[in-house]
């Protein structure tokens, strides 16, 4: 089975999945970009909420609701494991890790799960006020300069970091301050071929 699997499934699978992938991405960033304006139809989790809001059937509801998030989930908590922690609080395979790395990562963990949910129903645009997760957050207002307009306005600085990244800004500047990095001989081997 595992032959019929790399000759047959695997590309195409590997290809649709990293269209739905980049298709999410896009939808996230195009929500996180319209963050800071209020209208509802810029959305598109949104607007595809409210569309099946309309059309009343609870379960296509919620898992409309749900593949974002659960993409979002998923980038957040995977890149968190791809980082490399060092000494005690590394996570090891084949059930190496200490209790003192497991406990550190779960609480790492813990600590982007109210940021991401309170990032995601602002991405929804729903009405505030209706939403006990926000009444609960509210209290966060009461912070000068980091709870009045910061969530809604820092996804901006990582949108823009994003694009930095797409457009190989990194390596462009390395390059442009004449030091070598693996980025930089990256980007010099793509001017080569064009």
């Amino acid at each position: 089975i595992s032959h019929y699997w790399y000759k047959k499934f695997r590309t195409p699978t590997y290809q649709i999945s990293s269209m739905i992938c980049a298709a999410l991405s896009a939808i996230v960033f195009w929500s996180e970009l319209t963050l800071s304006v209020h209208w509802k139809f810029l959305s598109p989790i949104g607007l595809a909420l409210q569309f099946t809001q309309s059309i009343g059937s609870t379960i296509v509801q919620t898992l409309t609701a749900l593949l974002p998030l659960l993409y979002m989930s998923t980038c957040v908590y995977g890149s968190m494991f791809q980082v490399s922690f060092f000494g005690r609080y590394q996570l090891r395979g084949h059930h190496q890790s200490s209790a003192v790395a497991l406990l550190f990562n779960a609480q790492y963990l813990v600590r982007l799960q109210f940021p991401l949910g309170y990032n995601y129903l602002y991405l929804l645009k729903l009405e505030q006020h209706t939403i006990a997760f926000s009444q609960l957050m509210k209290h966060m207002e009461t912070v000068p300069v980091l709870g009045t307009s910061f969530g809604v306005y820092a996804p901006l600085i990582i949108c823009a970091l994003c694009g930095f990244t797409l457009c190989h800004g990194y390596a462009r500047v390395w390059q442009f301050c004449g030091l070598d990095h693996e980025d930089a001989i990256f980007l010099n081997c793509e001017d080569a071929d064009t």
